[in-house]
C-alpha cells in the first residue's frame, strides 16, 4: 500500500519488485493511479528479504542543472541530469524468517484443503508433540492470528479477507512457515 505521488500528474504507478535470485529488479505489473494497493500473487519463496518499490512517470521529461563540485575553476561547470521517474523508498518485506530447522520439515507438516475457505485442518506427521505455537502472517508480515495446539493436528478457523497468507507452525523440533490461501 501507498500513497499518492504530489508534484505532477500521472496516470499509472509501476511495481517492482527486487529479485535476489537473478540479482536484479523486475517490473511486475503497473496499476492506474486511482488504485493505492496491489498483492503479489507470485512471491519468491522463501519470503525473505523481499524489497518493493512504487515508481511514476512524469508526462514530460524534467531536467535539472547544478553546479559541478569537482570544478575547481571561478566559473563552476553545470552538471545536467534528466530525470524522468520518481520512485518511493524501498520496502523490505521480511516476516518472522524460519529458524534452523532440525527435525521439523515442510514435508511433516499439512495443511488442507489449501485453498480454502477460512477454516484449515493442521497435520503433522513422523513425529508426537505437545504443544505447537502457530501464527498467521499476511503478504506484508504483519500478524493476523496466532493460537497454540495441543497436539499433533487441529483445526485453524480464520476469519480474515480473501488472500495469501504464511502459516508458520513452531515446535521444539523447529520452524516451518507455509503458504495458505483463503478464497470464500
Amino acid at each position: 500500500m501507498w500513497d499518492d505521488y504530489e508534484g505532477f500528474a500521472y496516470g499509472t504507478f509501476i511495481i517492482w519488485r527486487y529479485d535476489p535470485a537473478l540479482g536484479a529488479w523486475d517490473s511486475l505489473d503497473a496499476v492506474p493511479s486511482n488504485l493505492h494497493s496491489y498483492t503479489d500473487l507470485t512471491p519468491p519463496t522463501p519470503l525473505v528479504n523481499v524489497n518493493y518499490f512504487i515508481e511514476v512517470i512524469p508526462p514530460s521529461v524534467c531536467t535539472a542543472s547544478i553546479a559541478n563540485p569537482d570544478d575547481a575553476r571561478q566559473t563552476p561547470e553545470l552538471m545536467v541530469t534528466n530525470l524522468n521517474s520518481s520512485r518511493s523508498n524501498i520496502y523490505k518485506i521480511n516476516p518472522t524468517p524460519p529458524a534452523a530447522v532440525h527435525e521439523l520439515t515442510e514435508s511433516s507438516v499439512h495443511i488442507y484443503p489449501n485453498p480454502s475457505n477460512g477454516q484449515f485442518k493442521v497435520q503433522r506427521s513422523k513425529f508426537k508433540v505437545s504443544k505447537m505455537e502457530i501464527k498467521i502472517f499476511d503478504v506484508i508480515g504483519n500478524e493476523m492470528h496466532s493460537q497454540t495446539l495441543n497436539s499433533e493436528h487441529g483445526t485453524l478457523n480464520l476469519n480474515l479477507a480473501n488472500g495469501i497468507y504464511f502459516l508458520q507452525l513452531k515446535s521444539e523440533d523447529g520452524v516451518v512457515t507455509k503458504k495458505i490461501v483463503i478464497n470464500k
